[in-house]
């Protein structure tokens, strides 16, 4: 995909995220995840039309909602737990 710009001195940002999955393959989970999706997409649009105007919205702040490893994972033989998120068993 080719891109052209009137100010080719302008700096681009390019975010990459991983939109995750639907909680099951159920038509309510699903349609749920479609919202979701779409959502982040029409976010995503909009934001890539300000910064290619030069409006650079503050969205990571450092540090924010970070998992700490030693209060918020825990791995053993049985199992995976991270704070927030379903128990994965092994």
């Amino acid at each position: 995909m080719q891109h052209k710009f009137e100010n080719k001195n302008k700096q681009i940002g390019v975010l990459i995220t991983n939109l995750g999955t639907p909680d099951s393959p159920t038509k309510k989970d699903l349609k749920k995840y479609h919202q979701k999706l779409e959502k982040t997409q029409d976010n995503k649009i909009k934001y890539n039309q300000k910064a290619l105007n030069g409006n650079y919205d503050l969205i990571y702040r450092f540090n924010e909602k970070v998992l700490n490893p030693e209060e918020d994972l825990s791995i053993s033989e049985s199992s995976i737990k991270l704070k927030g998120y379903k128990d994965i068993k092994l």
